[in-house]
């Protein structure tokens, strides 16, 4: 510990600005483009589906009709927190530059960094032991298998990875992210709250010999779930890989976007980088190039309208855990 705070006051001391974190971070589209939902009960989220439209009579002039009426089902979706606890040694947050303010100021781009890795991460692999965490909500890979929406497109275990097409829909019956309203709001799904009032407190480093470290501390956080409620919302084609037998085919793209019923408006294909670029190899396989053509481009956007979306927080090394 004693080496990590001289550490970083030499960081201060030396250079200004928050650090570098380009080898850290990883696009997480997810975030920027999915609807957000207010959940209904902060921690949970309750939603009515219609069983079956109501029946109408063809009749003759003066016919007579039945009596018909229509039932719903009650759902429920949970929640989750994300959060992180920050404990500073005092001796390091009063000696920077501007005070508390500014070191946690410095200090909290790596902490919504690291939270919408962490968010990407439960919406896409969700409970799965593996990939995800076990305590957390159902994600794309597991809607995606419940509902049946699934291609396989044949690559080996354990160097594959999903596209996914996601349509979301605002609204408490819709597809989105939940969030607590109390606590965050749409966009800003990480709140991060200075604790004790912004003054420093004690705090036990040691039970046993009743050690002490004077600190400031302040708790990031969020609560987050993903809400589908309709069988149209989440599709995957897993087990992609860049081999002629196992990158996406025309035919398999055109059937995933059909699963979610895919509208250029509301509809996202999410993908990492290897994902896109079997994308752009299945382009580069029919692309002619002609002799007053001076630019060589096989950079797909979108697929029938349906706009590509990169995060790379799908990963590139996925088994035959998730199916």
């Amino acid at each position: 510990m004693a080496q990590a705070n001289i550490r970083k006051l030499a960081e201060q001391w030396g250079v200004a600005g928050v650090a570098e974190m380009e080898s850290l971070t990883n696009a997480s589209g997810i975030l920027t483009v999915a609807e957000a939902i207010p959940a209904s009960h902060d921690m949970f989220h309750k939603h009515k589906k219609l069983d079956a439209l109501p029946t109408f009579s063809v009749t003759d002039v003066g016919g007579s009709i039945g009596d018909v009426t229509t039932n719903n089902s009650i759902y429920q979706t949970d929640l989750r927190y994300i959060r992180a606890h920050e404990s500073e040694p005092a001796d390091i947050v009063d000696n920077w530059n501007g005070g508390p303010r500014a070191y946690f100021n410095d200090q909290r781009p790596a902490f919504l960094e690291s939270f919408g890795q962490t968010a990407s991460n439960a919406i896409i692999y969700g409970n799965n032991s593996t990939f995800g965490n076990v305590s957390g909500i159902i994600g794309w890979h597991q809607m995606a298998k419940a509902y049946g929406n699934e291609i396989d497109a044949g690559g080996d275990s354990g160097s594959t990875t999903t596209i996914f097409a996601v349509k979301f829909r605002g609204g408490s019956n819709g597809c989105g992210i939940l969030y607590d309203s109390k606590i965050n709001g749409p966009g800003q799904f990480m709140s991060s709250e200075v604790k004790n009032g912004g003054l420093s407190i004690l705090e036990t480093t040691n039970t046993t010999g009743r050690l002490k470290q004077e600190v400031y501390q302040v708790i990031h956080k969020g609560i987050l779930g993903f809400l589908s409620t309709s069988s149209y919302d989440v599709a995957r084609l897993h087990s992609v890989g860049m081999t002629e037998n196992d990158s996406p085919t025309y035919d398999e793209m055109q059937q995933l976007l059909d699963m979610v019923r895919a509208e250029s408006g509301n509809t996202f294909l999410f993908m990492n980088r290897l994902g896109r670029r079997a994308i752009n190899k299945l382009k580069n396989d029919d692309l002619i190039i002609n002799v007053s053509d001076k630019e060589y481009n096989n950079i797909v956007e979108s697929c029938n309208g349906i706009r590509i979306v990169l995060d790379e927080n799908i990963l590139s090394t996925e088994t035959s855990a998730l199916d």
